[in-house]
């Protein structure tokens, strides 16, 4: 078997359906496309522009939603993750942000949609996880929050001037 008739049995065989050890390359495509949109054909596709997550200690579920109105969202698909799935989430939303803005330029956010200050953690001066948490959390924004800024220095507008988004303040 050729590279690429391999490649398609790869394909095939994820399915757990048997067939013989060589099949003509053509027949195999055949084969993979219509057991790959069979699997599409029964996923939904949802669009979302509103996130919000719940934590637990053995999971992450992350609500979908879609603004409707002024400030009226409409909550329609939850996923729920494992944390080790959640990471290999980040690791690969991460390096699709890197692939994107590799070829297409950087992602520009509305003011609007950057994240509020982290609230500083009530137990912060006597206990070092939540200081380290709030500064890991605050940097991560900081950065964000700057990159933002350089990608649009000639409108400011893209830098809120709200005093109750003040993007300097901690």
């Amino acid at each position: 078997m050729n590279e690429a008739t391999n490649k398609s049995a790869e394909t095939v065989k994820e399915t757990g359906i048997q067939f013989p050890q060589e099949i003509p390359k053509e027949l195999l495509n055949a084969f993979s496309e219509l057991l790959g949109r069979k699997l599409r054909e029964n996923t939904n596709s949802v669009y979302a522009n509103q996130l919000q997550f719940e934590v637990s200690p053995l999971d992450l579920m992350i609500q979908f939603g879609k603004l409707v109105a002024k400030g009226a969202v409409e909550w329609h698909t939850s996923v729920t993750l494992p944390w080790p799935q959640v990471k290999m989430l980040a690791f690969f939303l991460h390096a699709n942000v890197i692939i994107h803005e590799t070829t297409n330029g950087p992602v520009r956010i509305p003011t609007t949609m950057l994240p509020s200050p982290y609230p500083p953690l009530s137990d912060m001066e006597t206990n070092p996880v939540s200081k380290k948490l709030f500064d890991t959390i605050k940097a991560m924004r900081d950065e964000l929050i700057e990159e933002q800024k350089r990608l649009s220095p000639e409108h400011p507008q893209h830098v809120n001037q709200d005093p109750k988004m003040n993007l300097s303040q901690p």
